[in-house]
């Protein structure tokens, strides 16, 4: 995936995609590139200037063999597919809530050494 790809695919998501708690568009400021694991897929973060609202978008790619020019984008997100939870999972989850006090930046501090 090249930049110009990137450049189409942001543009796309402005066009498409709105902020699913206030339906804002975003803005090229609003939208910032996760990842890319393959030149196919890609993440995107969003955040809503208005009311701070978060996003992920997962996009893959499909180009037409005839089609020149913006790649057909597809969002997946309700074609997810993931093994089934496990009960030591669930109960992982469960302990880990029980003593979890809420403070996130605590959470994700880097360990000091």
């Amino acid at each position: 995936m090249n930049f110009q790809d990137l450049r189409s695919i942001i543009g796309q998501i402005k066009k498409n995609v709105r902020c699913p708690k206030c339906k804002m568009t975003y803005t090229d400021k609003d939208i910032e590139i996760i990842g890319s694991p393959t030149d196919n897929h890609a993440f995107f973060h969003a955040k809503c200037l208005k009311c701070k609202a978060e996003a992920v978008i997962n996009v893959s790619i499909e180009h037409d063999g005839a089609q020149a020019g913006i790649p057909e984008l597809k969002f997946l997100a309700n074609n997810v597919k993931q093994d089934q939870v496990t009960i030591n999972e669930v109960l992982d989850i469960r302990n880990f809530l029980n003593s979890f006090d809420g403070n996130f930046s605590d959470l994700f501090k880097a360990p000091q050494s």
